[in-house]
């Protein structure tokens, strides 16, 4: 399958997965676009057998990390404030 499938036929589900975590459009968009180059770029230096587990698992961490980073942040700011 060339890359141009992949992308059309996984995108959209690595974007409502992230969505599903992040629930945040643009977010959602950045980490999809992120887990697709991270697939690209595995690709030019091993064969990835499963495809689909590959994205999920990348959106997945990649959103959860995003969420940590959030957490963090908000954290920093609460504690200026108080």
């Amino acid at each position: 399958m060339d890359f141009d499938t992949i992308y059309t036929t996984y995108y959209l589900h690595c974007y409502m997965y992230a969505r599903s975590y992040l629930r945040d459009d643009e977010q959602a968009k950045d980490i999809a676009s992120e887990a697709m180059v991270a697939l690209w770029e595995a690709l030019q230096t091993q064969e990835i057998y499963h495809v689909r587990s590959f994205l999920m698992t990348t959106v997945k961490n990649k959103s959860l990390n995003q969420l940590r980073e959030e957490r963090k942040r908000l954290s920093r700011e609460q504690e200026m404030l108080d």
